[in-house]
């Protein structure tokens, strides 16, 4: 034992050696004499100053720190720049600037980026404290920092519609605001498109134009609800994600329709299927009745395991002679679907319909958008 440290111990008494005192615990004077023990005096010291600093410039925070010393402790070479920053936060809440734009003393972006663990916590509770609820979202938008603007990147494809404002260009890029104010009304038709090599090759079509989808996350595009007045397709993988995108992407667009996202084009493709690294099993509720049907069916491995047909891979003749077709359909005739569905009645068995049966349907469905568009 030292002047500073009493072991307790109790009489107990033990089977094979009898009665004797054992230590049950160690009772230390203080503190210090704790601290000094164990080898930790001047992290103390050191952590007692952070949180005096703390409690006179940012209380609102004192309860973070005085829970957290080690993580304090561990960022000893950076907690007073870290201070600046909630300090001023403190002052500017919603301060509607860049991150780029703070100019505090050894504060750039990449300090704040390397440290948005602790500076969500703080801020989070100085915005509590100042009866501001806390944000949601990125750190930007969580904290009334400016964005990164969402951009929308599309060809045209009409060259008709080329503007020599732009020394002719076909492929343009605006960023979303911008393009929800857009609204040409040459545009009868939209075809959002994941691969952006499919995006770049798409071929020229009338009154229309090619929007580069990239993925999950439509934000940009919920912003142009002119979009929502034309003729929209989306083509994406033919997997179960490639179904969630659509799924999502029908949240914003419902009257969105899918394009060679079908039986047919998945079942004559069979030497181009690949494996999708993450199947999606969640139930989409946007899908139409032959959508789901052909979702669930990859879900539940029905042509194999994980069966993928990335949009690259189906073949670019499919896509033209769909279009193709839709420039020679007359007004009034009959979905060829229909006409062969009607042939069928007499049949004992059901057949998928043939590929060229589809792409006749795929493009008297587009031809109907535009001659009701023209009607209109």
């Amino acid at each position: 034992e030292s002047p500073h440290l009493v072991v307790v111990k109790e009489r107990r008494r033990h089977p094979s050696l009898g009665e004797n005192e054992f230590p049950v615990r160690v009772v230390v004077e203080s503190l210090g004499h704790a601290l000094s023990w164990i080898g930790r005096s001047r992290e103390a010291e050191r952590f007692l100053t952070m949180l005096e600093a703390v409690r006179k410039r940012c209380p609102e925070i004192e309860p973070w720190v005085a829970r957290h010393p080690l993580k304090m402790l561990e960022s000893d070479a950076t907690w007073a720049r870290l201070l600046d920053v909630v300090e001023w936060f403190r002052k500017h809440p919603r301060s509607g600037i860049y991150l780029r734009e703070l100019d505090l003393p050894g504060i750039d972006t990449k300090f704040v980026e390397r440290h948005r663990g602790i500076l969500s916590a703080w801020f989070d509770l100085v915005l509590q404290a100042a009866g501001d609820g806390e944000g949601s979202g990125s750190f930007e938008s969580r904290y009334g920092f400016r964005e990164k603007p969402q951009r929308v990147r599309f060809r045209i494809l009409d060259p008709a519609c080329v503007s020599d404002a732009f020394g002719g260009a076909t492929d343009l890029e605006l960023d979303a605001d911008a393009f929800a104010r857009w609204d040409p009304e040459w545009v009868h038709r939209v075809f959002v498109l994941e691969n952006e090599i499919t995006f770049l090759a798409f071929p020229s079509h009338q009154r229309s134009i090619a929007i580069f989808g990239s993925g999950y996350g439509f934000e940009g595009l919920g912003k142009a609800c002119w979009l929502g007045k034309r003729e929209l397709y989306y083509w994406g993988d033919l997997d179960t994600h490639g179904f969630a995108i659509l799924d999502q992407f029908r949240a914003q667009f419902p009257r969105a329709r899918s394009l060679l996202m079908d039986r047919s084009t998945l079942l004559s493709h069979r030497e181009r299927w690949s494996v999708e690294p993450s199947p999606s099993k969640h139930e989409l509720a946007r899908l139409t009745a032959e959508e789901r049907e052909l979702f669930r069916d990859l879900a539940e491995g029905v042509y194999g395991n994980a069966v993928r047909l990335e949009q690259e891979r189906i073949e670019f003749g499919r896509l033209l002679r769909i279009l193709d077709l839709n420039r020679a359909v007359p007004r009034g005739e009959e979905d060829p679907l229909v006409v062969w569905s009607r042939g069928q009645s007499g049949s004992f068995e059901m057949s998928e319909p043939p590929p060229d049966v589809l792409d006749a349907h795929h493009a008297w469905v587009m031809a109907q958008f535009d001659s009701a568009r023209r009607d209109a």
